[in-house]
């Protein structure tokens, strides 16, 4: 096959070889291919919020105090979508619907839930989402916002969607309180120093 490009000076004939042609279609299938995403990398659930259906609460725990509620953490992460996402009741792991702390490497780090009036409380739900570094979690709880009780603490797997059932006596408050005490050295997917939650849930006391 040729074509011929005329100028005022002169013509140049190029000619395409079949295995030119050939370099050339190869070449276009590699370039497609690179703009795909790659089969391992994670893409966004398309579900609808997703329910804490793998633990067990009591049939009359009642509805979650803590869903949409306001909170303040100690160390705010200021990237896009990552401060939210705490409690609004949404499960799934992804950006907007998964809460972090910032990167800084000082750790106890805290976040606060006000749950507007007080209640009497004896179970806390909490997640951690398979990527991250998040490892011990304590839950407290105040009825003046200051003065704190620490009521569990748990070690949360690394590399592993999980939650926990913090169940204790009940107790009146109106403040629920994460502290993030410490962090896996490893890293797995962002810096070690981001503390990762899926969401929290607060219940009355089982009985």
């Amino acid at each position: 096959m040729k074509t011929q490009f005329s100028t005022r000076k002169e013509t140049v004939l190029r000619i395409f070889t079949p295995a030119s042609l050939w370099l050339c279609a190869v070449a276009g299938v590699i370039f497609s291919a690179a703009l795909l995403p790659h089969a391992g990398a994670q893409q966004a659930s398309p579900s609808p919020a997703a329910a804490a259906s793998d633990v067990q609460l009591p049939a009359n725990a009642g509805r979650n105090l803590a869903l949409n509620k306001k909170y303040v953490c100690s160390a705010p992460n200021t990237h896009p979508g990552w401060a939210g996402g705490l409690v609004d009741g949404d499960w799934r792991e992804v950006t907007g619907h998964t809460f972090a702390t910032d990167g800084s490497p000082n750790f106890p780090k805290t976040v606060t839930i006000d749950l507007e009036t007080p209640a009497d409380i004896g179970l806390v739900l909490v997640g951690v989402p398979a990527f991250g570094s998040t490892k011990t979690i304590a839950v407290s709880l105040s009825t003046d916002g200051t003065n704190f009780t620490e009521v569990g603490s748990y070690v949360f797997s690394q590399k592993k969607s999980e939650k926990h059932l913090y169940s204790f006596p009940a107790a009146s408050a109106r403040y629920v309180r994460l502290t993030y005490l410490d962090h896996y050295d490893s890293q797995v997917g962002y810096a070690a120093t981001f503390a990762f939650t899926t969401e929290v849930e607060v219940y009355a006391p089982g009985k």
